[in-house]
């Protein structure tokens, strides 16, 4: 399963987004399934906009249905990052 975190933070002009992977999955409670996959959004409130996009986007990756397989089974930060961005161009580039 995944996550997704937001966080709104004091200033002007701030965004990012945390990636984080865990193969062994991290367990909330004994009623929680494990999340394998977890998307932090930090940002300022004149950066709400941009956040509302950035979660739909979040959202249609991981609707991708081998997004779970090729998320777990990438061997560093680098094929991680390749990852996104290659879905990324896959959903909201035109050929």
């Amino acid at each position: 399963d995944t996550s997704c975190l937001s966080i709104t933070i004091q200033g002007h002009s701030k965004f990012e987004i945390i990636l984080i992977r865990d193969r062994e999955g991290i367990t909330f409670s004994d009623k929680s399934f494990p999340i394998y996959e977890a998307f932090i959004i930090v940002n300022t409130p004149d950066e709400h906009n941009f956040y509302m996009h950035s979660l739909m986007w979040i959202v249609k990756i991981i609707e991708e249905t081998d997004f779970d397989k090729k998320w777990l089974n990438a061997k560093n930060s680098e094929e991680l990052r390749n990852i996104i961005l290659s879905l990324w161009r896959k959903r909201f580039t035109k050929p």
